[in-house]
């Protein structure tokens, strides 16, 4: 019975770490936020509920598609390996998930989240493919792949929120220091496969990049704040966020070793998240 119970909880790790449930629920919060802050005060509207669910989906087929597109990489893992028997396998189960996604929005909303849905499993795959194995381009595609639940949330609205370019300004520079962060972890993974930051410049160098993308990402807070029309409870969990990126920003500029700065960059997204839930809602 203790075995079999060891074994049921080894599996259940095994599926949280290729579906990250976390990044889907972030992406279909995200997109749904977004979507108050677009189209009023009807929580469940359809376009909102159909917004959020191709996003958790898109997010779904993301993790699975790549798992089985760079499972070479994620086998060499030596923190956390992953080992995929059947890579095909999550390559099509992957695309069977993409497939939902662009259905949703295609039967529901209008058609620019039709390409946003489209854009997602044909960025994974390059990615995947190519785009991953340099990080000229690397950092840059995920880092727009983030934006998409935001710009999904917009597109299925009615109008355009004030705090939209600042939200997408904070959150793309954000991930843009957390795959460089991932990367650091990963470079004797990446070794042989990719061209990372951190092997380009080393661990010191690559956090050095990454601290002055948290600073930007600290300045679109600042404008944010200034267009909370005086909401407290947005204001302080803005304020927050940027407390937390500057600690951030404090560690990988001045340390040799990033410690948990990818942890308080996540801490510090889901804080925003909710701060423009609050605004969306006032503002509606």
């Amino acid at each position: 019975m203790k075995e079999k119970l060891q074994w049921i909880k080894g599996k259940l790790r095994w599926i949280c770490k290729i579906t990250r449930p976390a990044v889907v629920i972030a992406g279909v919060l995200g997109t749904w936020v977004i979507s108050i802050s677009s189209n009023g005060h009807d929580l469940l509207a359809l376009n909102k509920i159909a917004a959020a669910t191709s996003m958790g989906f898109s997010c779904l087929g993301s993790s699975v598609c790549h798992y089985g597109i760079a499972h070479k990489v994620y086998k060499d893992k030596w923190y956390d390996p992953v080992s995929i028997q059947n890579p095909y396998l999550f390559v099509l189960t992957g695309l069977c998930f993409f497939v939902i996604s662009i259905l949703i929005p295609f039967a529901t909303l209008p058609p620019r989240c039709v390409y946003v849905a489209l854009s997602i499993p044909l960025a994974i795959i390059l990615y995947g493919k190519y785009l991953s194995k340099h990080w000229t381009t690397k950092n840059l595609v995920i880092a727009a792949v983030c934006i998409t639940p935001a710009l999904m949330g917009w597109w299925a609205g009615s109008h355009t929120p004030e705090i939209l370019p600042y939200a997408i300004g904070i959150i793309f520079f954000a991930y843009i220091a957390r795959e460089v962060l991932l990367d650091i972890r990963d470079i004797r993974a990446n070794k042989g496969h990719r061209i990372t930051l951190p092997i380009k410049l080393g661990t010191t160098g690559a956090m050095r990049v990454a601290g002055i993308s948290v600073l930007i990402s600290i300045f679109f807070c600042f404008l944010l704040l200034c267009n909370t029309s005086g909401n407290l409870a947005a204001s302080g969990l803005i304020t927050t966020a940027a407390c937390l990126f500057l600690y951030t920003a404090a560690i990988l500029i001045t340390k040799n070793m990033p410690a948990n700065s990818k942890k308080l960059i996540t801490i510090a997204v889901y804080c925003l998240i909710i701060a423009m839930l609050i605004i969306g809602l006032q503002n509606n």
